[in-house]
């Protein structure tokens, strides 16, 4: 497990998590940032990738306030991997804005993108 400092007003981590067999990437509360998506592309495991989106696009003022991710940008970060081969998983949708952000995430047609299943456990 390799802690990793995210962009946000309060102090937090996203994670990298490895074995023998596989990585993954765990990023939460953040605005753009670039040191976890390095750090992750260096993992030649690297399987998924688990990152927030939380407010619609029309709310980016909002969002830049409150250090998260909208689709659009979400889209951003997900081009600073360079992985095709890797999943994505979108956490952290405020309930309010729910079918608003998968409709938004789904018009950006990133490959492998789906949301996570609360309650469900992933083995990579």
């Amino acid at each position: 497990i390799t802690p990793v400092p995210m962009n946000h007003q309060v102090p937090t981590f996203g994670f990298l998590l490895e074995d023998a067999h596989a990585a993954v990437v765990l990023a939460s509360d953040t605005r753009p940032t670039e040191a976890i998506w390095k750090a992750a592309g260096r993992l030649p495991n690297l399987k998924a990738a688990f990152l927030e989106c939380a407010f619609p696009n029309r709310l980016q003022a909002i969002a830049d306030l409150a250090d998260h991710l909208t689709p659009r940008q979400f889209a951003g970060e997900t081009a600073k991997l360079d992985r095709p081969d890797v999943d994505w998983f979108v956490v952290h949708l405020k309930p309010k804005f729910h079918e608003e952000l998968l409709a938004e995430l789904a018009a950006l047609e990133i490959p492998r993108l789906q949301p996570a299943r609360i309650g469900f456990e992933y083995e990579f």
